[in-house]
């Protein structure tokens, strides 16, 4: 028999720097959903607007006070009736959404190329284009930039013991729930992904308080 063959060397895989991780989704976010920040007011902002005025006696409802009545009568009374601090403040949390989810797959350990592609589809989706265009679609993405920082925290608290980055994900849980009421089961989706994503350190979690 003849001398055995020399396995094949395969090369490295060579990760995209981390910066790139961080630039690719904002240039997304910039050129899918940059021209929502030239906007005007949508039909059914007009109805939040006249009700932070006064002019519309129609009363809030209880949910999603934190895009409904808080935002739209302090932003009323900072900026008038202007409508780009409100798309501006939705492209903001749009951007955070897709940053946050190339931070939940590195930190899951897939890897950054899978975090520059999961982050550059979530920041360029056509998903996004009435939360980020309309003025009333704000709880959408406030909704899921919140939720979405509550898991990235809850990971943080798997691989660290940190009390206080686990009641901030407490804290993100609330605000996501008073963005929009869909997001109730929040801590069951958490649940789900620590399971199918196992990622382990020294810390527990923050599973717990995310329930409360």
């Amino acid at each position: 028999p003849g001398p055995a063959s020399e396995p094949a060397r395969v090369a490295p895989a060579v990760d995209p720097p981390a910066w790139l991780v961080l630039v690719a989704p904002v240039v997304a976010a910039a050129i899918v959903h940059g021209n929502a920040l030239g906007g005007f007011f949508a039909s059914d902002d007009l109805d939040f607007l006249a009700r932070a005025r006064g002019l519309d006696p129609t009363p809030w409802g209880w949910s999603r006070p934190l895009p409904g009545r808080f935002r739209w009568e302090l932003f009323t009374a900072w900026f008038g009736v202007q409508p780009f601090p409100h798309l501006l403040l939705a492209w903001l949390l749009h951007v955070a959404s897709a940053l946050l989810v190339a931070r939940i797959t590195i930190v899951a350990g897939l890897g950054r190329w899978t975090a520059l592609t999961a982050g550059v589809l979530v920041a360029g989706s056509s998903i996004a284009y009435t939360s980020t265009h309309w003025a009333s679609g704000l709880g959408e993405v406030m909704a899921a930039a919140f939720a979405l920082a509550a898991l990235a925290l809850h990971l943080e608290c798997r691989r660290h013991r940190r009390p206080i980055l686990a009641w901030l994900a407490g804290a993100c849980a609330v605000c996501a729930v008073f963005s929009k009421e869909s997001v109730l089961l929040l801590p069951l989706a958490v649940f789900a992904f620590d399971r199918l994503v196992p990622v382990r350190g020294e810390g527990r979690g923050a599973l717990r308080e995310i329930a409360w």
